[in-house]
């Protein structure tokens, strides 16, 4: 979609949330990820819910003990191990206060 719109530094995109799980992420959860970082216009992004459960869930693994982890219920999406296998434990705990910070709603008056 991206592609298609071609934004240019003047342009603002509001990414609606949902943007892991739901927001098409998959096969490339990463590389969408840091898409949506490098982008050279003005983002703003919405978390979404599907968002904020990856945020807790990372949060929860990382805050148990390592060799506990495995009686964690494993995330309902494959997401999560895609995004653990190509980031680092502090990459990935970066990305879940990234995600907590996001507002849940932006304001806009469109005329």
């Amino acid at each position: 979609m991206i592609k298609l719109i071609s934004p240019t530094t003047q342009d603002q995109i509001i990414l609606l949330g949902d943007i892991f799980d739901r927001g098409g992420a998959e096969p490339d959860p990463v590389g969408v990820y840091f898409r949506i970082c490098g982008l050279n216009t003005n983002v703003k992004w919405i978390r979404g819910n599907h968002d904020h459960l990856l945020a807790k869930y990372i949060y929860t693994y990382y805050g148990t003990v390592p060799k506990k982890r495995s009686n964690l219920q494993p995330y309902r999406y494959n997401l999560f191990d895609l995004m653990k296998d190509r980031l680092t434990e502090a990459d990935m705990l970066n990305l879940a206060d990234q995600i907590m910070d996001l507002p849940l709603h932006i304001e806009r008056i469109i005329r």
